[in-house]
């Protein structure tokens, strides 16, 4: 699911003067040694996407020492003059009939020759024995200001600054949670089931070139927007030839727009009187008691403007706060065997985060006054008999969370 999976060689020249502290100065940084596959996102200039960079535990300190380097190349020098020669002095003994005092001697060379390679490679690889961790930053861009609050963000790219055998070995995954939609939507019908995480593979190019200490290699891994689901967590494990690994996790939190929630409206309908007199169903107005207040449940997908759901807490006793983020508009259908015979549409406002007040228009299938004839007494054939039509009526209300009414009821589904 990577979309690109690009390697760059980056001089010490360039990263020793970075002010690491500062992500204008991290983000000019990436932007230098960004390779031209990426030129786009130095284009877009980061809007709605985030740079995630992850680098070896250097500093300004560290990376400018120049005098210990150059101590460090004269060793390195002097150890592979001294192998060159005690080489010769191996290749010298080999051209000779040897007897046993020769083959010891040749033994002991190479054992000393082995030891002065180890201490060179040590040598060589001297900046990265010192200095095992790493560190991360994010550079994402909301209304202008760098910030590391992935909010709905499904643009990624992975910056790993560091030894190409380490950064090759590197693995990343996206790991996958419910949605409050989806979570809504299980709550409602605990039949349903959930999945849970999913993998980011790619085929990693070995780059095994880059030896010296002075130079660093450059992993950049464009993330296919279409793996990024929020809300999910990006994570990168970094890993070494002792076994030992650092983990980094990067929560994106959903942008949620919908939720599906359980209603309970009241309208005032018409009420009706029902009797049977001489083979005839009659139903008529009720003179002495024209109105009553009814009662229905219904299940609705509430809309709004995206919210950090798990940022959101409203109060009821503060309804101006955050006024706009609380209005949402809805639609929904009666609880019941034949949903459409009731149809919801309106408005809501959150009172919290699980209770909204609800009202508008209430569709409806309702009987009106009229009489059949039927041969037999029997109410239920009766009723579907009469006359019916489709009104609207005003309606109030509360809804819920379905994961709410549990609570309430004191009960565990």
């Amino acid at each position: 699911m990577i979309k690109q999976d690009i390697y760059v060689e980056v001089q010490l020249e360039q990263i020793k003067n970075v002010d690491f502290d500062s992500e204008e100065a991290i983000y000019e940084f990436v932007k230098e040694i960004l390779p031209g596959k990426l030129q786009a996102w130095k284009a877009a200039n980061l809007k709605q996407a985030a740079v995630i960079l992850i680098k070896h535990e250097f500093n300004q300190e560290n990376l400018q020492i120049e005098d210990a380097y150059k101590v460090r190349d004269t060793k390195i020098l002097r150890l592979e003059e001294g192998i060159k020669s005690l080489e010769k002095e191996v290749e010298a003994l080999e051209a000779l009939d040897m007897q046993k005092k020769e083959i010891y001697r040749r033994r002991a060379l190479i054992t000393e020759i082995n030891a002065l390679r180890r201490e060179q490679h040590k040598l060589i690889h001297w900046f990265f024995e010192k200095e095992r961790e790493f560190n991360s930053y994010v550079l994402h861009k909301e209304k202008k200001e760098w910030s590391s609050f992935l909010f709905g963000t499904r643009k990624f790219l992975i910056v790993l600054l560091g030894t190409p055998p380490e950064l090759a070995a590197a693995g990343m995954h996206v790991e996958g949670r419910d949605s409050l939609l989806k979570s809504s939507l299980i709550n409602l019908d605990k039949r349903l089931k959930s999945s849970g995480s999913y993998e980011i593979e790619a085929e990693v190019e070995d780059e095994q070139e880059l030896k010296a200490a002075e130079r660093f290699s450059c992993r950049f891994v464009e993330i296919n927007p279409k793996a990024i689901r929020p809300p999910c967590t990006v994570s990168i494990t970094f890993n070494d030839q002792t076994d030992n690994h650092e983990d980094f996790g990067f929560d994106v939190i959903e942008r949620n727009v919908a939720q599906f929630k359980i209603g309970l409206a009241a309208t005032v309908i018409r009420k009706l009187k029902y009797s049977f007199e001489d083979n005839y169903f009659i139903a008529k107005d009720d003179e002495d008691d024209p109105d009553q207040v009814k009662e229905n449940l219904f299940f609705m997908l509430d809309l709004h403007l995206p919210r950090n759901i798990d940022e959101f807490h409203p109060h009821f006793y503060d309804p101006w706060k955050n006024f706009t983020q609380r209005l949402g508009l809805f639609l929904g259908l009666k609880l019941s065997s034949d949903p459409f015979k009731a149809i919801f549409i309106g408005v809501s406002f959150a009172l919290s985060k699980d209770i909204n007040l609800v009202g508008g228009i209430f569709f409806h299938e309702e009987i009106r006054p009229s009489t059949v004839e039927v041969k037999w007494y029997d109410w239920d054939y009766a009723m579907k008999l009469l006359n019916r039509e489709y009104g609207a009526k005003v309606f109030w209300g509360l809804s819920f969370s379905p994961s709410l009414i549990p609570r309430l009821l004191g009960i565990t589904l």
